[in-house]
């Protein structure tokens, strides 16, 4: 027999709850979390579409479909000038494409574009626009350049634009452009750009920064700048400027990397250490120790004003001046620094004072000189192995080295004045002196020794610049007669003894002298 599928007048009333469905195929149920109608079908748990509940429909397919968009009709508009502006009808393609080929195109897009040489743009649309403004700045360039820009302008790329793209468009005429500031450029015999043809460029006659060359300038108002730039060049071409140039002003020498002041036609140096310039007497290394020549005494062969190396062993050449910054060759201006630090040696005891050298004129020696006639002058401490501190006033502190005795040998029959080897008295620095001294003579002959000692005493006579001397002896008279010149320099004359193997000796100790 078959079974009847029963009849339901009232309908089916399924309870709503929250299990799960249970996998039975063609399952209902109610689900009370969302209130949706749920079923499995397929063996999968599937959910009943509703007319009026908000859902997601998921692997359908419309066929002809018809919106619905409330009102009556169809809901596409198909007018190309979409003139009903509805938010209830949906445009189609071809009214999409219609109006903007029609109806936007005909916009002024291209109102955006600024032209600075001619003014606004009349073209409405970017293909006109660029061409337009094309056409203007070839008119700027004949206007602002002349007949160079204008030969430029003929033979730069013609023709209209055929780009069918903005992109496109600006790229083509940027193309343009190049060409005609190539050819401007080489017309113009400039490498730079001309204004509008490139990033950064300028045009005669602007406000660009700009450098001229072979230009004339006629009837020109040339504005002399309220400060003027600080003049720079090499040290010795600044040392001829200073000769004629105005008192302070301030120039920089570029060699030097230093600034100087112009005073009475020197330059001083400003901001650093005493600088003083003057011309070499002989060839100076970097660093050598100098003084300035008096030009008198042991330095009478020397040109006075001029520098030349300090010697500790010479009286006249011991008033240390400052160390030579850079080598000076003879003849030429160089500089003495004479206070502050000092750069560039090399070996230097750190903390330690530094000398004048007896033996090596310039140098500087840890051990101070200790011969007799020599002078202990401390120039400089060494604040590190390559650097000093200059000492401003060294020569103020000078002493002169004296030992116990010295020895000399008296020349027979010497009738002309000769010299006594470092008895050299500096007036300047010394007032009086006594010197002890002892003369021992004699040949071969019989009964020809002579023995003499004695005393000579010296006054500096600061009205005449010359020296009083007396000498003061017991024993024979040995046949040695002293006398000294206004330099200082002590002389002696001496008698014939007659007889073979001639010995003649003298041995003498400066045992004061006093000072200013």
């Amino acid at each position: 027999m078959s079974l009847k599928k029963p009849r339901f007048r009232k309908g089916i009333i399924v309870a709503p709850d929250t299990d799960a469905l249970e996998g039975i195929e063609g399952e209902i149920k109610v689900d009370s979390a969302d209130n949706r109608i749920k079923s499995t079908l397929g063996a999968a748990p599937r959910e009943l579409t509703t007319n009026d509940q908000s859902q997601t429909l998921s692997n359908k397919t419309l066929t002809s479909p018809v919106i619905n968009t409330g009102v009556s009709g169809s809901a596409i508009d198909t007018d190309v000038t979409l003139a009903a502006n509805s938010d209830t009808l949906l445009a189609s393609q071809k009214a999409i494409k219609a109006y903007v080929t029609a109806v936007a195109g005909a916009q002024n897009e291209a109102s955006e574009i600024i032209v600075t040489p001619a003014g606004t743009i009349s073209s409405i649309n970017v293909q006109a626009a660029l061409q337009e403004l094309d056409t203007d700045i070839q008119n700027h360039l004949n206007d602002t350049v002349g007949a160079h820009a204008a030969t430029a302008i003929s033979n730069a790329p013609t023709g209209n634009l055929v780009a069918i793209t903005v992109q496109a468009a600006l790229d083509e005429h940027q193309g343009d452009i190049d060409g005609i500031n190539s050819t401007v450029s080489t017309h113009l015999g400039a490498s730079t750009n001309v204004h509008g043809l490139g990033v950064g460029s300028a045009v005669v006659g602007t406000t660009d920064s700009q450098v001229l060359t072979n230009k004339t300038i006629t009837g020109a108002d040339i504005r002399t700048p309220v400060r003027s730039d600080m003049k720079q060049d090499t040290l010795s071409n600044l040392v001829t400027y200073a000769l004629t140039a105005s008192n302070g002003q301030i120039v920089y020498a570029t060699d030097e990397k230093a600034m100087y002041q112009v005073v009475d036609t020197e330059l001083v140096g400003i901001g650093g250490a005493g600088i003083v310039k003057l011309i070499a007497g002989e060839n100076i290394a970097a660093l050598d120790l100098v003084y300035v020549s008096t030009g008198t005494g042991n330095d009478s062969g020397r040109t006075a004003g001029r520098l030349y190396k300090v010697d500790a062993s010479n009286d006249d050449r011991n008033e240390v001046l400052g160390f030579a910054t850079k080598a000076i060759t003879s003849g030429n201006i160089g500089e003495a620094q004479v206070s502050g630090n000092l750069k560039g040696f090399t070996g230097l005891t750190p903390g330690k004072i530094y000398y004048a050298s007896a033996s090596v004129p310039g140098a500087i020696t840890l051990t101070p000189p200790s011969t007799n006639a020599q002078w202990v002058i401390a120039v400089c401490l060494a604040s590190l192995a390559t650097e000093v501190v200059i000492n401003p006033v060294s020569s103020a502190s000078a002493i002169y080295v004296v030992d116990g005795s010295t020895s000399f040998t008296i020349a027979n029959n010497q009738a002309a004045a000769a010299s006594v080897t470092s008895l050299l008295i500096d007036g300047v620095s010394t007032r009086s002196f006594i010197i002890d001294y002892s003369i021992y003579r004699q040949t071969d002959t019989a009964l020809s020794a002579l023995a003499q000692a004695g005393q000579l005493r010296g006054v500096f006579n600061t009205q005449s610049s010359t020296w009083f001397m007396s000498d003061d002896y017991s024993g024979q008279n040995s046949g040695v007669t002293f006398s000294i010149l206004s330099s200082g320099q002590i002389q002696y004359t001496s008698s014939n003894i007659a007889g073979a193997n001639y010995v003649g000796s003298m041995k003498y100790a400066i045992r004061k002298t006093f000072g200013v």
